[in-house]
């Protein structure tokens, strides 16, 4: 009995040795690509920046018979989003004539927003049968970008770059007055009347 015994201690020693060095090692080498897609040469003038959060609750739910049984999946969505408001400059129009001393504004651009969202997913809860998908990710992110784009502190911010445009304009005014020079604005957006005292 004894024999036996040390007999199946060391078959089963063999067979856990075994399974220990035969077992499939798993190991995880990340790889990263960096693919340079060009460069572009910009002339923009960024006047103001703006943080927002964005909580944004996703819900799906996929019903068969009749309503009878529901396969649900939801998440809550935190989006912090860095706002710039910019102008192109390439677009702004001037015209500086040096032997009359004049300097003409014939058109200002309208300002380009560009979001930079930091999304996290918090409290994601799914079925079976109705998980998340990379698709479903994506249509989050789309209806959190059109959400802030459409979103009244997003206008109000771009109000706000539209006046900062001006206060640098009018820099060029107060220039312009200095060295003698007239200032045309064709625009009718900037205020060419600069009370100077003497």
């Amino acid at each position: 009995m004894k024999k036996i015994a040390i007999g199946l201690l060391i078959f089963l020693l063999g067979v856990l040795g075994t399974l220990w060095f035969t077992r499939e090692k798993i190991e995880m080498i990340p790889e990263t690509k960096l693919i340079y897609n060009g460069l572009e040469q910009i002339s923009k003038l960024q006047v103001t920046q703006g943080y927002f959060t964005e909580v944004y609750t996703f819900k799906d739910s996929k019903t068969y018979w009749n309503d009878l049984v529901s396969f649900d999946k939801k998440a809550l969505v935190v989006a912090n989003v860095k706002a710039q408001i910019a102008y192109d400059l390439k677009q702004l129009d001037i015209e500086i004539d040096s032997i009359q001393k004049r300097i003409e504004v014939k058109h200002i651009p309208e300002p380009e927003v560009t979001l930079v969202p930091n999304i996290s997913y918090y409290d994601v809860q799914q079925s079976t049968f109705n998980s998340f998908t990379a698709e479903d990710y994506n249509t989050i992110k789309d209806d959190l970008m059109k959400n802030l784009e459409d979103n009244q502190a997003v206008k109000d911010l771009k109000a706000q770059a539209h006046d900062r445009l001006f206060e640098e304009l009018s820099k060029l005014l107060v220039l312009s007055k200095i060295y003698q020079w007239e200032v045309v604005d064709q625009t009718q957006s900037i205020d060419l009347d600069l009370n100077f005292k003497d």
